[in-house]
């Protein structure tokens, strides 16, 4: 279903400052529940948003990155995160020739169309060394105007 208010809801052109100003809060609980499980050396998180799971990470002395496919959120990181994050659309082949710890890929797969999920997964399990925490929604961008 086309949304409301963009012209292609599934393309990372389209998310502005609105979508990223959130607060730190439940990206920081997040991070700190998953470093007591898992005990990551290193962390990517694949849709990292405005990067605040990356910072706490890096506040704890965890070699953290992360990929985000949309220039608005760049705007709302910190300026120790930003280095550390790649400007990567899933929807294209990605290589970085490294595994981490931890994969993180939260609230993303559903931003991406049905006929990218191939690539896109391919994309995550190629980064994945020892733990994937996913989570992928049935719904699309509700804040967006997507109808149902």
């Amino acid at each position: 279903t086309p949304s409301a208010e963009k012209k292609d809801e599934f393309d990372p052109k389209v998310y502005d400052l609105k979508q990223f100003d959130r607060p730190k809060a439940p990206y920081y609980a997040l991070a700190e529940m998953t470093d007591k499980l898992l005990k990551p050396k290193n962390v990517i998180d694949v849709g990292c948003a405005n990067g605040f799971t990356i910072e706490w990470w890096l506040k704890r002395g965890v070699k953290a990155f992360g990929i985000e496919g949309a220039k608005a959120a760049f705007e709302l990181m910190s300026a120790k995160v930003k280095p550390k994050v790649k400007l990567w659309d899933l929807r294209k082949p990605l290589s970085l020739g490294k595994t981490y710890d931890l994969v993180i890929f939260t609230e993303v797969a559903e931003h991406i169309k049905r006929k990218y999920e191939v690539v896109m997964l391919k994309n995550v399990v190629g980064l994945v060394g020892k733990y994937l925490l996913i989570s992928w929604s049935d719904k699309w961008d509700d804040f967006k105007g997507t109808k149902r």
